[in-house]
């Protein structure tokens, strides 16, 4: 068996330590990214087989989206991305690349 060290230019990123944790991180890198268009609606049913994950677990990390207003919740209607403007990307795209160095390969403009 031979090893075969990994090319330093990958950043090793840290494996989520909850189930709500790794959803949160994908779902949030999937907005960043525009997979989820701004304003579009986050269905909870859909989303959950994405994800892999429970529906509780899944409304927790949008929980944490919101939080962050990356995501807003309307009474009886569910969850939605938050319109973002381009000066908004840009410094979340900044803010994440300062708090989490992995994300800089991760968020392009």
């Amino acid at each position: 068996m031979r090893l075969v060290s990994k090319p330093s230019f990958e950043i090793e990123k840290p494996a989520p330590k909850t189930l709500v944790e790794g959803a949160y991180l994908a779902l949030r890198n999937d907005i960043i990214t525009g997979v989820h268009a701004p304003s579009s609606k986050l269905k909870v049913e859909h989303l959950k087989d994405v994800y892999s994950v429970s529906g509780g677990t899944l409304r927790e990390a949008l929980a944490l989206l919101v939080a962050d207003s990356l995501v807003y919740a309307e009474g009886q209607k569910g969850f939605f991305v938050s319109p973002m403007s381009l000066r908004d990307f840009k410094g979340l795209r900044l803010k994440s690349q300062h708090q989490r160095p992995w994300l800089k390969g991760l968020i392009l403009l």
